[in-house]
């Protein structure tokens, strides 16, 4: 009798081992948060900041809006949000995306860039398009942003909130894709 009672108990063990391994699965699955339409995204790799830091009275005094700013860590700008992309300007230095909830956001690569007449920025993405949260836009040639002596601070700016409160989280290191809304 032991040793049917043992098969028994090994068959069971078994059956158990592979049902709670599917339970977890499901359960990590739940746990694991999908981005939300209403969600912004770190640009790159970076250091985010307070925009009243920036170099450059137009962003820093927030004429064209309230946001955060980037020291950037990486050579690859992705879309802060799900969106259209509303606008790209022919130099690569900024772009706009306007989410399906009217909330209108514009990322400014750099102070003066736009003197750069387009030199470091290679435009990966196209005007009209729709775009998913973290989708790489614009890619910087920083050995020749560097060499230049460009201030590279990024920023990202709510130009039409849309009446939505936007916060966002604790200034410090953030990777890209990484959610810094509230």
């Amino acid at each position: 009798m032991r040793l049917i009672l043992g098969t028994y108990i090994s068959y069971f063990s078994l059956i158990m081992d592979e049902f709670l391994e599917g339970e977890m699965i499901k359960i990590l699955g739940f746990l694991k948060k999908e981005k939300s339409s209403s969600d912004i995204v770190a640009v790159c790799n970076a250091v985010m900041f307070p925009i009243e830091e920036v170099n450059d009275q137009v962003f820093s005094q927030k004429l064209m809006g309230n946001g955060v700013a980037f020291k950037l860590l990486n050579n690859i700008i992705s879309s802060p949000c799900e969106g259209g992309l509303t606008t790209i300007f022919p130099t690569g230095h900024a772009f706009g995306i306007t989410r399906s909830d009217g909330v209108e956001i514009l990322v400014h690569i750099g102070i003066d860039t736009v003197n750069l007449e387009g030199e470091g920025f290679t435009i990966l993405s196209k005007q009209g398009k729709k775009v998913k949260c973290g989708e790489p836009i614009i890619e910087l040639n920083l050995d020749l942003l560097k060499e230049k002596n460009v201030d590279l601070s990024t920023m990202l700016i709510i130009t039409n909130s849309s009446d939505k409160d936007i916060k966002f989280v604790e200034y410090g290191q953030v990777s890209n894709k990484q959610k810094i809304n509230l």
